[in-house]
């Protein structure tokens, strides 16, 4: 047991340098990590101040409308209840509007964590699945509609398959299931 031991270490390195040399390289690794935490952390500021910047400046622009113009709601808010899944019980509220989809996914983005829905936890959705969006072409405007934009596993509607890049009307108590997060839409205002 002895021999065991004293083969771990240099025969020329004693113990205590053994340690110092061991607990550098675990600063190194420690401040390796830090410092790609920051460089993260710094991207996403920038990508959210950019998302912030580019929402003053649209609500900029919509204060400055011209008496005539189209009326049409520039944003409708959407609750999604997740009714099983690595989600069960989570509520989802967001804000839908004409100018920017609401994406929906697997991926962890700025994109998806603010403004969108992720779900990082949820292996069968695909990294960006579909997106939720305000469509106002349609006879019936400021329908709320869901496009699968070509996900691996496909999405359903109330237990149908939709096709994938061709959006869908969702409606109060629809049920839309991306992966195997089922998400039923309790309101829409």
């Amino acid at each position: 047991e002895t021999q065991s031991k004293s083969n771990q270490y240099p025969k020329d390195v004693t113990v205590e340098e053994y340690l110092n040399q061991h607990c550098e390289q675990i600063v190194k690794d420690v401040q390796g990590h830090a410092s790609s935490l920051a460089d993260q952390l710094q991207e996403e500021y920038e990508e959210l101040k950019q998302l912030v910047l580019s929402n003053l400046e649209r609500k900029k622009t919509a204060s400055t409308k011209i008496d005539g113009e189209d009326d049409t709601p520039s944003n409708i808010s959407v609750q999604l209840f997740v009714e099983a899944g690595p989600y069960k019980g989570r509520r989802f509220e967001i804000s839908v509007c004409s100018e920017k989809p609401c994406l929906v996914g697997r991926s962890r983005g700025v994109k998806f964590r603010h403004g969108g829905i992720s779900l990082p936890r949820d292996g069968e959705v695909s990294t960006t699945h579909g997106k939720l969006e305000l469509d106002t072409e349609r006879e019936a405007k400021d329908q709320i509609v869901f496009t699968d934009v070509g996900s691996t596993n496909g999405t359903f509607v109330n237990g149908e398959a939709i096709e994938a890049n061709d959006p869908i009307s969702l409606h109060l108590d629809d049920i839309l299931l991306c992966g195997a997060t089922p998400m039923k839409i309790v309101s829409i205002s």
